[in-house]
Formats: C-alpha cells, sequence, structure tokens
C-alpha cells in the first residue's frame, strides 16, 4: 500500500489533469485521507452484486472481487472519466512518464489498449484453457487478452455496463474486453509495444527491465522490488537523456547513406548505426511527444520500405514501437480444423465465422431471438421494478444461455458444412483437372506417334525435308499444348 500510493501522487504531481484512484478491496481497512487527486474507494458487495458486477475474476465463484468493483465504479458509477487505466496492484510501471507516454499517444482515440490477443473464431476451445469460461456467455468469436493493466474508453466501458444490465453478471474480465471489442465494429483496438511484457506467471530480471526500461511489467510482487527496479530504471533513462548520439541524429545518418546517392561513404557501418538506434530510442521514448513519435513512424517506415531486408526489418519494428497505428494486421493459423488468430494491431471487429449469405435460416431466427431477449430484460430493467419483472428477467436471462448455447452449435455446424463442402469442390476441380490432363496426354501421344510415321515416310522419299517438318511439327504441337 505504501508503495501504491506514492506512484500515486508521483503521478498527480507530474501531470495535473488525470485523477488517481485506488480500490481497496478489504472494507475493515482504514483508509488514509483523500487528496484533490488521489481518490480512495471502498465498494459494498451486495451492492456490486445487485447489479450484476460480480464473476468477473472468479467465473466460477459468485463472489464479488476487486475487479467486480472496478468495473461497477467505472461502468455504472462515474461516468465522468473519458478513458480509465485499469492496473493490478502487481503491475511495475516504471516512472510517470512511461504512463503518460503511453496515455498520451493512445487515449485520446482508442478503446481498448492492451497486451496481444487471441481469437478463438467458432468456439472450437482450442489453444487457450480458458475458453471455456466464455461458453454460454458470447457467442463466437471469441478473444482473449492479459488485463494486468488494460485501457478502456468511455464507450467501450458503456457496452459493458449494458452487457452486464442484460445478463446480470460478469464474464471473466482476460475474455470480456477483448470479446465485446472484436464483435463491434465502432471500437478501436491497440496492442502496443509497451505492454508486450504484461505477462501470466513469469519471472523477470533487472536486465530484462534495463533493455526496455519503459515498458509496463506484470507480475512484479515484491514492492520493495519494484521501488528499487524504478529508481534504478529512472537513472538509465537520465543519463541516455545527455548523450550526444540520439535518436534523430543516428536516425538522419541512416537516412543520409540510404537515399543520397551523391554521398558514397564505403567506412558507414550500417549494422553498427541499426543496433544503436534500437537501443537509444528504447530509452528517449518517453520523453518524445506523440506528435514527435508519430512523426518518427513515418520516417521509419520510408527506410523500411528499401530493399535490404536488416534494415527493413528493424525500421518496421521502430515504426510499431514509436506508434502502433490502428491498422489491420492479422496471422490466421488453422490446426486441426481450428481457425486461431493472433493480431498486433486492429480497429474494427473480427469478421463473424460465417457471413451473412452463408447463414441458415435457423441461424438467422436463433439471432432474431436474441435480439428481442436482450430488449426485453433493457425495457424491463428500465421499468418499475417488480417481483413479477425480477422473476420474468430471470426466466430472460436464462433463456439468453439457451439461445446463446444453440446458436454457437449452428454456428459450429455451418463452419463444418462450409469446410466439407470447400473440400468437395476442391476434389471436384482436382477430378476435372486430372480428367483434361488425361485427355491432353493421349492426345498428345497420338500425335507423336503420326508424327513419327510420317517422319519415317520422309526419311524413305526425302531424307533432306526430315528436319525441316520436324521442327514445324514441334513447335506447332509445343504453342497448341502451352
Amino acid at each position: 500500500m505504501p508503495e501504491t500510493n506514492e506512484y500515486a501522487m508521483e503521478l498527480t504531481q507530474t501531470m495535473s489533469l488525470i485523477d488517481v484512484f485506488i480500490l481497496v478491496n478489504d472494507n475493515t481497512v482504514v483508509l488514509p485521507s483523500t487528496s484533490s487527486k488521489v481518490h480512495y474507494i471502498q465498494l459494498n458487495e451486495t451492492i456490486c452484486s445487485k447489479y450484476g458486477f460480480l464473476g468477473a475474476s472468479q467465473p466460477d465463484k459468485k463472489t464479488c472481487s476487486a475487479w467486480d468493483k472496478a468495473l461497477y465504479y467505472f461502468s455504472k458509477l462515474n461516468t465522468y472519466h473519458k478513458f480509465v487505466w485499469f492496473v493490478e496492484s502487481d503491475v511495475l510501471i516504471p516512472s510517470s512518464r512511461a504512463f503518460f507516454a503511453l496515455h498520451e499517444l493512445y487515449s485520446t482515440w482508442a478503446d481498448l489498449v492492451s497486451g496481444a490477443n487471441g481469437v478463438d473464431v467458432d468456439g472450437t476451445l482450442r489453444s487457450w484453457a480458458l475458453w471455456q469460461t466464455a461458453v454460454d456467455t458470447f457467442i463466437p468469436p471469441w478473444s482473449f487478452s492479459m488485463v494486468s493493466a488494460v485501457g478502456c474508453s468511455r464507450r467501450l466501458l458503456s457496452m459493458i455496463n449494458q452487457y452486464v444490465a442484460w445478463r446480470g453478471q460478469l464474464p471473466y474480465i482476460e475474455v470480456l474486453f477483448q470479446t465485446i471489442a472484436v464483435q463491434n465494429a465502432e471500437i478501436i483496438r491497440v496492442t502496443p509495444f509497451e505492454l508486450s511484457t504484461i505477462k501470466y506467471r513469469i519471472f523477470f530480471n533487472l536486465e530484462q527491465l534495463e533493455a526496455k526500461p519503459n515498458n509496463w511489467w506484470h507480475p512484479v510482487k515484491n514492492p520493495r522490488l519494484k521501488k528499487i527496479w524504478r529508481q534504478k530504471l529512472f537513472n538509465i533513462t537520465l543519463q541516455s537523456a545527455t548523450s550526444k548520439l540520439n535518436t534523430i541524429s543516428l536516425l538522419n545518418s541512416i537516412e543520409t547513406h540510404v537515399f543520397n546517392k551523391n554521398t558514397v561513404n564505403t567506412t558507414f557501418d550500417l549494422e553498427n548505426y541499426l543496433t544503436r538506434i534500437l537501443v537509444q530510442f528504447e530509452l528517449e521514448k518517453a520523453r518524445m511527444s506523440s506528435f514527435d513519435r508519430r512523426q518518427l513512424r513515418i520516417r521509419f517506415i520510408r527506410l523500411g520500405n528499401t530493399n535490404r531486408s536488416r534494415l527493413n526489418e528493424t525500421m518496421l519494428l521502430l515504426a510499431e514501437q514509436a506508434f502502433a497505428s490502428p491498422s489491420r494486421k492479422f496471422l490466421y493459423v488453422t490446426i486441426s480444423n481450428h481457425s486461431y488468430c493472433f493480431e498486433n494491431i486492429h480497429i474494427g471487429f473480427v469478421q463473424p465465422p460465417v457471413s451473412n449469405d452463408q447463414k441458415t435460416w435457423r441461424h438467422l431466427e436463433l439471432e432474431k431471438k436474441l435480439e428481442g431477449n436482450k430488449r426485453m430484460v433493457v425495457d424491463l430493467i428500465k421499468g418499475k421494478s417488480t417481483r413479477n419483472a425480477t422473476l420474468f428477467i430471470k426466466q430472460l436471462r436464462n433463456e439468453a444461455i439457451r439461445l446463446i448455447h444453440a446458436l454457437t452449435t449452428e454456428i459450429q455446424a455451418e463452419r463444418k458444412s462450409l469446410f466439407h463442402n470447400e473440400l468437395k469442390s476442391l476434389d471436384e476441380i482436382n477430378s476435372e483437372l486430372q480428367n483434361y490432363s488425361s485427355t491432353r496426354s493421349t492426345a498428345f501421344t497420338i500425335v507423336i506417334l503420326l508424327t513419327v510415321i510420317i517422319a519415317s515416310i520422309l526419311v524413305v522419299y526425302s531424307p533432306r525435308r526430315v528436319h525441316t517438318f520436324a521442327n514445324y511439327f514441334l513447335v506447332r504441337i509445343t504453342n497448341y499444348y502451352i
């Protein structure tokens, strides 16, 4: 708690336009006095549960956790803030600069800022141990990521509040944010390099932190160690500020070498410069403005579009580290008929597992019923609270589980049918090609035999014409079959 308080005060002193909230899950703890910018929160579990905010971090237990309370507070109670960072207590943010650099870059336009995520397109429960938490909670596609540190826009938090009002409880947090995001076209998601070190049950050492002094790290459980490491990382970035060979000077030299055709420098060690700019930019980037980092991205990409593989790789990596722009970047992998997708940055939503023109009549009916179910629950909640209304809402929520389950099963059946149809089409095409090839091969053999016969006749009657005849025939045959 003391370490958290100190860092909270540092954040508010560095930037006056933010509020810091510290949620204390234990309601028996006596809170320190709240300052004008650091606020302490304690919430009643009964109230959170009443409005459906439970189950976020423990899906199998109907208990109210710190995550439930935090989402209740910022999704339903406090709707003033346009962007909210949720950061668990065992996350190490190395400095206030490291926080504000990320906040300035993405909080004004992105809806979800998180670590890398995975996608289960059709709900087949492979590749991740906790996909089961999405069953009967969402229809596919599902998505997950570590959310020990995650940034959310007011738009996304409003969607979470709407979901809770409809379903009466929260899904598991690692599925909640990402799945709502991928199923809504207006949501903008971004995965910055600085959050690539938010991991699950992994040990970090100081050497790793020094290589990425502006990254956020999870987990770091020891408060004393967090304080020591923060100071060491601060000293490293402070020393880099006095370096004469900064990112801009290194980049200028590389650009001159690559683009200035009038300058021929045979002693220029490009490999050395690429190594140095990677290290130097990592040290400096937190001190750069959002505008400067966007401009650097443009310059990095320009260098990354050359014909030198090592230069291209380095510059495109630097471009992503400078500013993760919202462009589509997907990697789809199919394992045992299961579609799995990783992404770096994405604007919009993951394509549905079945396109509209491929949906069955039953699929469309289930979608219609599910949407009607949602509208009825929302309308009942807005109306007068009565015993009958409460019972009806409970029945509708149970029905929603059955509808989601049925629709998921239908989606899987549709995808299986489409997969078999595609295989059948490929087999038919392959068979036609084999038949066509066999027919052409037979015809070619007959032509060759005729050619041999005619050539034999010519040998008997006019040997001098054999060579001319053979060349002519071979050219005609080649042109025909090609």
